[in-house]
């Protein structure tokens, strides 16, 4: 993990953020795309969901997909009508799901960083450091978390790692407003789409959530 600047706010976040915790700029659109695509981006097949149709085909692929792209236009249009509402409620669900990390973490010492170890700790390739830090604030291992920062940048710079953490915290907690805008799109369009499962996946991987309590956030939107 490196640290960059954000373009648009110009703070200090990670190389592997889906979006800067500080502004809800978009950075890396990776492994999902995240941004709200413009209709023609929506174009794709009701059933797999394929993008790799465009407005000239004839016949299914244009027509259908068509007829899809308005519907996930309407559906996010309903979306941003009603986004600070159902922010609060997805909040308030999520309240006791992971818990803030800030008051601990002011409790972490140098000491308790050295004797830090997360080799148990189990990390899919696929995992974003955002993410690996999440798991960390699941299990309340906050000096693992630490340490794992430190590793990864490369640096012993405490605060800055406390910090990361925090911030880390304010986006799958969805504090961070913007970045919940960015997700919540993103899932209205597969819901559309009728892979709600996949959704439900994506947002228990998202908010380090149980998949009962991401069905009833994809209920919501």
């Amino acid at each position: 993990m490196a640290l960059i600047s954000c373009p648009e706010c110009g703070k200090e976040i990670s190389d592997k953020a889906f979006a800067c915790p500080h502004c809800g700029n978009p950075m890396n659109p990776q492994p999902q795309q995240l941004q709200q695509p413009q209709q023609e981006e929506y174009l794709s097949c009701p059933k797999c969901g394929s993008h790799e149709l465009h407005a000239e085909h004839k016949g299914f692929s244009g027509g259908k997909a068509l007829e899809k792209a308005q519907e996930i236009n309407e559906a996010v249009e309903e979306f941003n009508a009603n986004a600070a509402q159902i922010l609060i409620k997805i909040k308030s669900l999520l309240a006791n799901n992971i818990k803030n990390p800030k008051d601990a973490l002011n409790r972490v010492s140098i000491s308790d960083i050295t004797r830090a170890n997360y080799d148990d700790m189990e990390f899919k390739p696929t995992d974003n450091n955002g993410h690996c830090i999440g798991l960390f604030l699941l299990k309340e291992r906050y000096a693992d978390a630490c340490r794992f920062c430190i590793d990864l940048a490369g640096n012993d710079d405490i605060n800055r790692a406390k910090n990361f953490i925090n911030d880390v915290y304010d986006m799958i907690s969805f504090n961070n407003q913007s970045f919940f805008v960015i997700v919540a799109k993103r899932l209205v369009e597969l819901k559309v789409l009728g892979r709600e499962d996949d959704a439900v996946n994506e947002f228990a991987y998202y908010a380090l959530c149980s998949r009962e309590i991401a069905r009833q956030v994809i209920d919501m939107l």
